[in-house]
């Protein structure tokens, strides 16, 4: 059944799906792809330091001198061990990869390992995006799908790996995370970058709350469907789902939280965004289902961001959004700026009130 949702999916028109409930947008969904900075890789003669420390000097092999900023973050070795820039020397080879155009690793080689790690095999490194289908702390791989395929690559002690700009260990990689990795010969990860995969939404859920375990943060749906282009579709008759511990719960605009979300009523009717998390799936923002839904898709004929309030053409709906609204574009949750007067929207209301 995932195998065929995702191939429809993927042929699906890319449009935009948006939900509301009182007037008030509850979802929305638009298609969109994360930007990713720009990598290329530069090497040569450590010359010194440039600008006040916040630059390197490096001559390449044609004898050019080359100035890089520094970025903000800079991972520095020498012969694969940690240093740091007061560490590099002039004369020391280095191989550069820089992020936007800044030196964002650096890797020194003095000459007598040149022939176990040689710079030609550094500069040989590449980028690659994609999403973690499988760790192996214990056999220190990653296996990593990108490009339509599956590979397995190897870290160490070495390996910098990197979440919200903070090194973590790698037990702080999870299956489901995306992620953009530096791979050298051998298929060796230098670096990895972990941009989390609580954006990244298996499926949202509408389900009666029957159950609530706030020790173990979890919440037992019953009568369970899954949104799927306009319809809701059978899931389950009871779930059992974990939620984010600091996963946002709202009704409408308001704020509720996981003491709100005690308070329930039994019963109530609740979506759930759900993330691929560790152990299996996990609910990363609720919302409380309130009133009668009613459907419809059309383009955007209004669309007002500074009050949050969208319109549609041919009098097909409308209403607000704010902090309670989830917003999907691509399958990753967002903020609501993405929206723009062209998009084609699906609608879906849970409305007290006609507009």
């Amino acid at each position: 059944m995932d195998l065929y949702r995702i191939t429809i999916k993927e042929r699906m028109p890319k449009f935009t799906l948006v939900m509301l409930a009182l007037v008030v947008i509850t979802l929305l969904f638009i298609l969109h792809q994360p930007a990713y900075a720009s990598t290329s890789w530069a090497g040569g003669i450590y010359v010194g330091p440039a600008q006040e420390g916040k630059a390197i000097n490096i001559r390449d092999r044609q004898g050019n001198h080359r100035v890089y900023s520094l970025a903000p973050y800079v991972s520095i070795s020498i012969n694969g061990g940690s240093a740091r820039l007061g560490d590099l020397y002039n004369g020391l080879e280095v191989s550069v990869t820089l992020k936007d155009g800044k030196a964002a690793i650096i890797r020194g080689m003095d000459a007598q390992s040149a022939d176990i790690h040689p710079v030609a095999q550094l500069m040989e490194a590449k980028a690659i995006h994609g999403e973690i289908r499988n760790v192996n702390l214990s056999g220190e791989e990653l296996t990593i799908f990108s490009e339509d395929e599956w590979q397995v690559y190897s870290f160490d002690q070495n390996t910098v790996i990197v979440k919200e700009r903070i090194s973590v260990p790698p037990e702080r990689i999870y299956v489901g995370d995306t992620v953009r990795a530096h791979v050298e010969g051998g298929g060796y990860l230098s670096r990895v970058e972990i941009y989390g995969n609580s954006n990244n939404i298996r499926d949202v859920f509408k389900g009666k709350i029957a159950g609530i375990n706030p020790v173990r943060s979890q919440l037992i749906l019953k009568d369970v469907a899954s949104y799927f282009y306009g319809s809701w579709y059978p899931e389950a008759p009871i779930m059992l789902l974990d939620i984010d511990p600091k996963a946002p719960i709202y009704a409408g605009h308001t704020f509720l939280g996981w003491e709100g979300l005690e308070r329930a009523p039994l019963g109530q009717e609740i979506y759930v965004a759900a993330a691929n998390g560790y152990a299996g799936l996990k609910g990363v923002k609720l919302l409380y289902k309130e009133g009668p839904a009613r459907f419809n898709n059309n383009y955007i004929h209004e669309l007002d961001l500074a009050a949050g309030y969208i319109a549609l053409k041919e009098g097909a709906g409308g209403g607000s959004y704010g902090p309670g609204t989830i917003i999907l574009r691509n399958g990753k949750l967002v903020e609501g700026e993405g929206l723009d007067e062209d998009s084609h929207v699906f609608l879906e209301t849970n409305t007290k009130n006609d507009f």
